[in-house]
């Protein structure tokens, strides 16, 4: 007979490392096996540090032994194989706790488990996101009838977006699940394809008229993520507190049918304390979380500005809407000089004054690493025109200066509260054409010449009078590189001498770009004309300095939370380009 799926677990069980402990005794091996089994069948498994971090905080709030007088319930609704109370929650709260869980086979282990064993109030098979409540044990249908009995709801929900919702994970479907219908039903819009939503969603529909408490881990973006607005309209909770960690140093999944290991990826976890027991009316509150380390001990604190549909977007204030007036035929490209694969011929049609594509998708940390600038037509991009190119280079210069952090993963850039002076404006722009985002290029692309048009040297394209000694010093640093050691000036390329290739060309080395276009097509990278000159010292260090001083800049302005003065739609009235178009 071939090997079950547990069978292969157990024999590859000395290469799964345990959470920085060995094991000790008969106990903690069964704790070990718990969750190795967890790892197999679930998104996440908890750390046993981690969970009893959450449940220590969860005991500040609500009191030592506060179930001993009978009126709490816990209710762990998607409890896998209970890696979240194992050793946590102590035995004499079991009594006072249900442990569900979608999948029969998990409902039988912990049925069999040492641990809780004839200890907990039910075990039980429930779908959260499906099932009817007729399909409770009757003692929970008993409790729920008990207008006095108060619920603690300790959860670690899938994180699954509908896209990725598989059979394999014995999971209906994300976006079909009856709760993520009942949601689209109430214009709830992407977020009804979201689990963690949808089960919170539930609680709120059964439970929030009677009030209720809960512990959950999940991702930020509840707080944060536009999509989730009509959500935050009906789901307003207390904050407690809580703590963040990140998910590559603390959980672990299963990539494969071998069950091998693989973090996660870099994002922040969060553990909530939210009071639903009496009503709070907006969202207008101190969200500051504790911030864990690998050994979960806090090395700092980070808030998390909710998000407001009534604060102006970073979007909307530094790129305005764009009128295309389609006249003039430009490469759709995927790279700064690299075609999209796949678009054998032709070229799209863009306005006359387009002079290049920003790509840029939200303005998040989530996709901070997708936005960069390059000469030709990308697919998701924003059309820089000759009329906008100030605003939009301001906006990306600030946008990339701020250094990716898991901390800053779902937080989002809001419009300035004040507007930038001419200095500021300058030091921005500057270091957008600098920066390792600029991938604009000179180029020939299916038999069109893409000249590039973001030379810095300009003097009618770029105004460099009001840069700040440390914007100064950076462009001192780029006229040498450019002058003295690329020498650009003289340069006889294809597309003639004294011609500005890029910053991109002049740093990047010919057999990378042809590694890239070898991949794609099958024959070396026509255009033999990069040289891939690195930047001295000094250039990265004055580069360095300006992006640490536009960081500044962008976090104080675009990031940080309870400014007295937040520009809203309502009090907007400038916009940022037209100061632009009389300098």
């Amino acid at each position: 007979m071939p090997e079950s799926k547990y069978q292969k677990i157990e024999k590859q069980r000395t290469q799964i490392r345990p959470h920085r402990r060995k094991p000790q005794d008969q106990e903690w091996k069964c704790a070990e096996q718990t969750t190795d089994r967890r790892r197999a069948l679930g998104q996440f498994y908890t750390p046993p540090d981690i969970a009893k971090t959450a449940w220590q905080l969860i005991l500040k709030q609500l009191g030592e032994n506060f179930w001993q007088d009978g009126t709490w319930r816990i209710w762990d609704n998607c409890a896998g194989s209970g890696n979240l109370e194992y050793n946590i929650v102590p035995p004499d709260a079991l009594p006072y706790t249900y442990l569900s869980t979608i999948n029969a086979d998990e409902a039988e282990f912990l049925k069999t488990n040492s641990y809780f064993k004839g200890r907990t109030r039910a075990v039980f098979p429930f779908d959260w996101l499906n099932d009817h409540h007729s399909k409770l044990p009757e003692v929970l249908k008993a409790d729920l009838a008990n207008g006095k009995i108060k619920w603690l709801f300790f959860i670690n929900p899938p994180y699954k977006e509908a896209a990725g919702y598989t059979a394999a994970q014995k999971f209906s479907g994300a976006g079909s699940s009856t709760i993520a219908e009942e949601m689209k039903s109430q214009k709830m819009g992407k977020c009804a394809g979201e689990l963690t939503m949808q089960f919170l969603y539930k609680i709120e529909r059964d439970f929030g008229k009677h009030g209720y408490y809960l512990g959950l881990f999940s991702k930020a973006k509840w707080m944060t993520k536009p999509s989730a607005e009509t959500f935050r309209e009906m789901w307003i909770p207390q904050f407690d507190g809580g703590f963040m960690l990140n998910a590559n140093e603390h959980f672990t999944q299963p990539q494969n049918e071998k069950h091998e290991l693989k973090t996660r990826g870099t994002f922040p976890i969060i553990f909530s304390l939210l009071n639903h027991l009496q009503k709070t009316k907006n969202w207008k509150q101190d969200w500051t979380y504790h911030v864990l380390d690998r050994e979960s001990k806090i090395t700092g604190h980070k808030t998390f500005l909710i998000f407001d549909k009534k604060r102006l977007a970073f979007r909307e204030y530094f790129f305005p809407v764009h009128k295309e007036n389609k006249v003039r035929p430009v490469p759709v490209v995927s790279g700064a000089v690299i075609p999209l694969a796949g678009k054998k011929a032709g070229a799209d049609q863009v306005s006359e004054d387009f002079i290049g594509t920003m790509v840029f998708y939200q303005a998040d940390f989530q996709h901070h690493h997708f936005c960069n600038i390059v000469s030709g037509l990308a697919h998701s991009g924003y059309p820089v025109t000759t009329g906008n190119y100030i605003s939009i280079l301001t906006g990306f210069g600030l946008f990339k200066s701020v250094k990716y952090d898991w901390t800053r993963d779902a937080d989002l850039f809001y419009a300035p509260y004040r507007d930038l002076t001419e200095t500021e404006i300058a030091d921005c722009v500057l270091y957008a054409l600098i920066c390792g985002a600029n991938n604009t290029a000179t180029t020939r692309i299916n038999g069109l010449m893409l000249l590039n048009w973001f030379n810095p040297f300009h003097k009618t394209k770029f105004d460099w009078t009001h840069l700040s000694p440390t914007g100064r010093y950076a462009f001192d640093e780029l006229t040498h590189y450019c002058r003295k050691i690329v020498q650009w000036e003289n340069l006889h390329t294809p597309y003639g001498s004294g011609v500005w290739l890029g910053l991109y060309q002049y740093r990047t080395a010919c057999k990378t770009v042809n590694k890239t276009y070898r991949k794609k097509f099958g024959v070396d990278y026509p255009n033999q004309d990069l040289y891939g000159i690195p930047y001295p010292d000094s250039f990265r260090d004055a580069a360095e300095k300006l992006r640490e001083k536009t960081e500044t800049l962008a976090v104080d302005l675009c990031l940080t939370a309870d400014k007295e003065v937040i520009r809203t739609r309502d009090t907007f009235r400038e916009t940022f380009l037209e100061p632009v178009k009389k300098r």
